[in-house]
């Protein structure tokens, strides 16, 4: 069964709300929730917080000790340069993550499966 639009309009403000609020809280495991146990995130931060050679992480195993680094490393402070979010208004949702400069590229990009 295809979802609405209004639904899908619904998911998307949750998953954006509730990205935030877990980054806010350092909470590694309710950020792990919001990707599907393969997904990948792609980020400058990785190779810095993790010694990788490559940005991206692969997997909830490698995704873990990513954000539990951000927790440890994230300004107590955080400063939002723009809200809200951008989308197809069928799967996918991109938003710009807090970060300390304006010109930094700091998105999330995130494709439902569904």
């Amino acid at each position: 069964m295809a979802l609405s639009v209004e639904q899908i309009r619904k998911n998307m403000d949750r998953m954006y709300h509730d990205w935030d609020k877990a980054l806010s809280e350092n909470d590694a495991e309710a950020l792990l929730k919001l990707y599907a146990k393969d997904a990948a995130i792609e980020s400058p931060l990785i190779p810095h917080l993790l010694g990788k050679d490559e940005g991206v992480c692969q997997g909830h195993e490698q995704m873990r000790p990513f954000f539990e680094a951000v927790a440890t490393r994230k300004p107590s402070l955080r400063q939002y340069y723009r809200t809200g979010y951008l989308t197809d208004g069928k799967n996918q949702i991109m938003f710009e993550y807090p970060c300390s400069a304006p010109r930094a590229n700091k998105w999330i990009s995130w494709k439902s499966s569904n």
